[in-house]
């Protein structure tokens, strides 16, 4: 699609219906990626929205829920990855799918936190794709590798996590 296609009300009809099928999906990925901090949240939304217009492009007009909603999270996982390298900050912690509503799961994403920093990357990398729900088949094909293998890497990254927290604080 040439970059004059994109302006057609077609596209743009697209654009706005698939933002708003997706709007909480995109919004809760980037508050957690935010840190639950709102307006770091919200610039980041705008970044996603940004790629998913410029984008709409390589998704198949006839893609069904299921493909449209992993284009969708492919494109909040590419825009929040390249934040990640442009802000040089750790891996953000997106084990929920909502706001914490207590201390106690704010000190617990806090442990968990601080507990995957003490990792290497690849440990980091592997619990964070657990964390974000990705299935071990999922992470088998993302890393190329034998699905077995891939779990027991995620079994010793989870093993290294372990022995960590208990270093710091037994």
């Amino acid at each position: 699609m040439s970059r004059y296609e994109v302006h057609t009300p077609e596209y743009v009809g697209r654009y706005l219906s698939l933002i708003e099928r997706h709007q909480d999906l995109i919004f809760w990925r980037c508050y957690r990626h935010a840190r639950y901090r709102r307006q770091q949240a919200f610039d980041y939304q705008q970044e996603v929205r940004l790629r998913i217009y410029v984008s709409l492009g390589t998704l198949r007009p006839d893609a069904n829920e299921h493909e449209e909603r992993a284009w969708v999270k492919l494109q909040i996982r590419s825009v929040l990855s390249n934040l990640r390298c442009i802000e040089h900050s750790d891996l953000p912690l997106e084990a929920a799918d909502q706001v914490p509503d207590s201390d106690e799961q704010r000190e617990n994403r806090e442990l968990l936190d601080d507990l995957l920093a003490y990792l290497a990357d690849d440990d980091r990398q592997l619990l964070q794709w657990t964390l974000d729900g990705y299935s071990g088949a999922e992470i088998a094909d993302r890393l190329g590798i034998d699905i077995n293998t891939a779990y027991k890497r995620i079994s010793r990254a989870k093993q290294r996590m372990v022995g960590v927290y208990k270093r710091l604080y037994n």
